[in-house]
């Protein structure tokens, strides 16, 4: 219809009735600086714009502020600023003075006259800095402790993140009582005076315990707090996106809006449960492993321990680039999105100017620009297992010949010694495993970060 209406190039006056309310806001801006604004293709025709875009007032000749249907301040921006008036009924005020003062002279030079009418019910309590379209933040550095614990109270819930550690603890001392009561076993014969019987009913106890814990603390999380987490955290998010001011339509671009619902929940939805089992389940293993070693043979610490710093350091060194790279990867989705939406949106205008070409084009390089990410995750990957297989062999070796050194071993227990010596060949794939899982996790939680920014709007 502004297409229509510029085309007929003979009219004096012009209404607009809130054209811009229907697009995005670079779109918007973009409309007003070339067709209605001062510098536009009808700078030298009357225009009488009605929006409530309060960013679009220092530009205008004149403001009428209307609300159910009846004038109630009309004048200048200025005077409208100077008595007091944009303040008394609900409007901030829009845009910076040089924006005003650029386009201050052209618009004296021109007796035609734009007039904004703007409503002051549809724009109450909104803010603006004059800003017409708001960069996407991207955050740096590790994901911040406040988005673990908002993800624990708001989305899993108190009393869930105690049962699920509950468990978890009690899932640990089986898995350690399991080993040391079978080393006592076979070095004693018959520990505490137990038939062949009652210490295999007590081997059988441990072993079942094992296995209830571990279904416990999987049916905790998946089935009851996975489940609470997503349709709060949707719901919350949902709340805040739809009842936030129109202003931040204005400002936002439908297609990070679709991001965070479609990309960043489905990552809520079918992925963080899968990453957090995992590193819950590999924390498990990795804690019974090393107080195991400590319990049974602490002389092998003195390898573990140093093996296990270098780990840290390779794993951090790792998820700086993992999770910046995910970060990345959220963020080049986005202009995916607003191509599609605005495509589908104008598809009858593409195809009658002939753009097809250009689209694909440009929808090419965003995408080869979000596969690239992809790709440095991949590398990242390999990066991490080599370096952790190397650290493996070192622990393995190890293992092989701590037997042989000249240490006092007949202190000790062999069967204890032996279950040492295993747990040290197998803590490192373990380790490898938890290093993975716990990398996977902090970057699903990269989106748990998104859905909480945009939980935020007021």
């Amino acid at each position: 219809s502004v297409a229509r209406a510029v085309y007929r190039q003979d009219a004096d006056l012009y209404l607009f009735d809130d054209p811009l309310a229907a697009i995005d806001a670079h779109v918007g801006k973009s409309l007003f600086e070339n067709v209605i604004g001062p510098k536009g293709l009808l700078k030298e025709k009357t225009r009488i714009l009605v929006t409530h875009q309060v960013q679009y007032l220092p530009v205008a000749d004149r403001v009428v502020v209307m609300d159910n249907g009846s004038i109630i301040a009309m004048g200048t921006y200025d005077e409208l600023r100077a008595s007091q008036s944009l303040q008394s009924i609900g409007l901030e005020e829009a845009g910076a003075d040089e924006a005003k003062n650029e386009n201050k002279g052209e618009a004296e030079g021109s007796d035609n006259k734009a007039v904004s009418v703007m409503s002051s019910r549809a724009s109450q309590g909104r803010r603006t800095s004059g800003v017409l379209t708001s960069s996407e933040m991207t955050a740096e550095g590790a994901v911040r402790a406040a988005t673990f614990r908002k993800f624990c109270v708001i989305g899993l819930g108190c009393k869930v993140c105690m049962a699920i550690g509950f468990a978890i603890t009690l899932r640990i001392a089986a898995a350690v009582c399991t080993d040391f009561w079978l080393a006592l076993w076979t070095s004693e014969g018959d520990p505490f005076g137990l038939s062949l019987m009652e210490c295999i009913g007590v081997y059988l106890f441990l072993g079942v315990m094992q296995a209830v814990m571990t279904y416990n603390r999987a049916v905790i999380l998946g089935a009851v707090g996975m489940i609470r987490a997503c349709r709060n955290l949707y719901f919350t998010l949902f709340t805040h996106v739809f009842g936030s001011p129109v202003v931040f339509f204005d400002l936002t671009p439908s297609g990070r809006v679709l991001n965070r619902f479609t990309n960043d929940m489905d990552v809520l939805d079918n992925q963080l449960s899968r990453s957090l089992s995992q590193a819950l389940g590999c924390t498990e293993t990795f804690a019974a492993m090393v107080i195991g070693i400590i319990i049974f043979n602490p002389a092998v610490v003195i390898v573990i321990f140093p093996v296990c710093a270098a780990y840290y350091l390779v794993v951090v060194q790792y998820r700086y680039a993992s999770r910046d790279i995910q970060r990345l990867e959220a963020v080049t989705k986005t202009p995916i999105f607003n191509r599609i939406s605005e495509t589908l949106a104008g598809l009858q205008t593409v195809r009658a100017f002939g753009y097809e070409a250009f689209l694909i084009e440009k929808s090419c390089v965003e995408i080869d620009r979000n596969q690239a990410c992809n790709l440095l995750k991949a590398k990242c990957a390999a990066w991490l297992a080599l370096r952790l297989e190397l650290l493996s062999s070192i622990i393995s070796t190890s293992c092989a010949l701590i037997p042989f050194l000249p240490i006092d071993f007949q202190s000790s227990n062999a069967a204890f010694v032996g279950i040492a010596l295993t747990y040290s060949l197998e803590i490192s794939r373990y380790v490898q495993a938890l290093s993975k899982a716990l990398g996977d996790a902090e970057q699903k939680f990269t989106s748990i970060e998104r859905i909480f920014e945009y939980c935020a709007i007021p």
